[in-house]
């Protein structure tokens, strides 16, 4: 009963914000995705008592979901790179690895000259390369509670 219970009310919670967003964003122009961020943040610093019962669930959830999104882009890539012919994949395959040496050395190269922790200069990649799913889960798999949220804003900021 109280395992339902939680989960609703993430859900509803979640739903709120989601339509809450959808109007401020229609109202401002902003990006909706833009605003629930932020506006999850204001929650949950504004009131962390009444979110923090729910984040467990708000996890199970998005876990799930994660589940689901890296599913249907595999698919999709799947399908993508069964049409692409071996002759046009080694040129964009060698492209794509060019650039992603070229934007990890610069990452890590100023990263290092202020002193920034490497978790972060990796998340703040994986969040500008992938996007903040791809984030989420890094910082997730790694063990870095505390960054999920930061690496979630950061690709959803990025994606603005």
């Amino acid at each position: 009963e109280r395992a339902i219970e939680g989960l609703t009310g993430a859900v509803a919670v979640a739903a709120a914000l989601a339509a809450c967003a959808e109007k401020v964003a229609a109202a401002t122009g902003a990006p909706a995705t833009t605003v629930s961020a932020g506006l999850a943040v204001v929650l949950s610093t504004a009131v962390p008592s009444l979110v923090a019962p729910l984040a467990p669930w708000g996890a199970l959830v998005g876990k799930q979901l994660l589940f689901l999104f890296f599913a249907s882009v595999g698919v999709t890539a799947g399908a993508a790179a069964t049409s692409l012919s071996p002759a046009a994949a080694l040129p964009l395959g060698a492209f794509g690895v060019m650039i992603y040496v070229s934007h990890l050395t610069v990452i890590l190269g100023v990263g290092r000259l202020l002193k920034v922790p490497l978790a972060d200069l990796l998340l703040a990649s994986n969040a500008n390369i992938g996007n903040p799913a791809t984030a989420a889960a890094m910082a997730s798999a790694r063990g870095w509670s505390s960054r999920v949220l930061p690496a979630v804003l950061a690709g959803t900021l990025g994606n603005a």
